[in-house]
């Protein structure tokens, strides 16, 4: 029986970050500064998630996709250059940039890269008054541009309030940032392409704006925005030792939150699964196999699993893509 494949993630330095990444998980070698995001299921060139352990040990995610499709079921008409999803933490002690990304048509032509980027949160804690920015008002593309040009953002962009508990799907094309005070776990796929719209004229160390790119954000917004589009989350069964609820069955990807809550949880996946514990502990098992599980945990269940038991007092986010 094929074991699990578990991720030591990558940390990446950002100007709105904070330090719940360096505290929170137990991570190791966390960089000084603001830490932003945690890579933990990655085989994007930009942050590749390595295998800790197992026949894989010191191997990126990105050659295990490569060289063994045993592992991932091997199902049909999967790029086996391209590793579809990439799953983060993001801790935002500031606003995140008002940003758009574009689907897998416009990234193909304006970046020369295979996916566009859909993405959603599930947000793992949230400070009082915690809020993101989703979506925006205006009815043209026009009016989309000259609000724009005008900097008038607050006519321009919707605000929400958010939870611990909430659950948000951002197709491509929806204007959005994160705000200050939230823990996120992030579903997407594998792609770091954002365009910039707004960001809140901050500078960094040394005085400088970062780069925006309005004339390609301006392209890719959906417009008008559909608040419908973003609707997502379905039923939540419960089951004996915990809950299992239905984040997100999309096109793309789909989501599920496991809470486990005593011991014989039960869990079947289509395929390959990946997981990221988000809080808690406990330990998961199939066959022969024992695994302790950890808050900040990542990692791939095999697509021979069947079905998978998990006991403690835990949380977890797992995902695959859609059929």
């Amino acid at each position: 029986m094929t074991a699990p494949l578990f991720l030591d993630p990558v940390l990446k330095h950002r100007i709105w970050g904070g330090r719940q990444l360096a505290t929170r998980f137990g991570y190791k070698d966390v960089p000084d500064g603001p830490i932003g995001e945690c890579w933990g299921v990655s085989a994007h060139p930009n942050g590749p998630s390595t295998v800790v352990g197992g026949p894989h040990d010191g191997r990126t995610l990105a050659e295990v996709w490569a060289d063994d499709r045993a592992f991932f079921g091997g199902r049909p008409g999967e790029d086996p250059g391209t590793f579809p999803l990439l799953v983060k933490f993001l801790d935002a002690a500031d606003w995140l940039s008002v940003q758009v990304h574009p689907d897998d048509a416009e990234a193909a032509e304006l970046e020369g890269v295979p996916l566009g980027k859909t993405e959603c949160w599930y947000a793992v804690d949230a400070a009082p008054g915690a809020e993101l920015i989703i979506g925006h008002t205006a009815r043209t593309r026009a009016e989309l541009a000259a609000l724009i040009d005008a900097g008038r953002w607050d006519e321009l962009l919707l605000r929400r309030p958010v939870a611990k508990g909430d659950f948000v799907y951002i197709p491509s094309g929806t204007l959005h940032a994160v705000g200050p005070g939230l823990l996120l776990c992030e579903v997407q796929q594998n792609c770091d392409t954002t365009y910039r719209v707004y960001d809140f004229d901050r500078t960094d160390a040394d005085g400088n704006r970062r780069e925006l790119h309005l004339d390609k954000a301006k392209r890719v917004t959906t417009v008008p925005f559909d608040p419908a589009a973003v609707a997502a989350g379905g039923g939540r069964s419960e089951q004996p030792a915990g809950r299992t609820r239905t984040l997100l069955a999309s096109p793309i990807f789909d989501v599920t939150l496991h809470e486990v809550d005593g011991d014989g949880y039960q869990a079947s996946f289509p395929g390959y699964e990946l997981c990221t514990v988000t809080d808690g502990s406990g330990v998961m098992t199939w066959a022969d196999q024992r695994h302790d599980l950890r808050a900040g945990d990542h990692l791939i269940i095999p697509a021979d699993a069947g079905r998978v038991t998990f006991s403690g007092q835990l949380t977890l986010v797992s995902s695959h893509p859609a059929a």
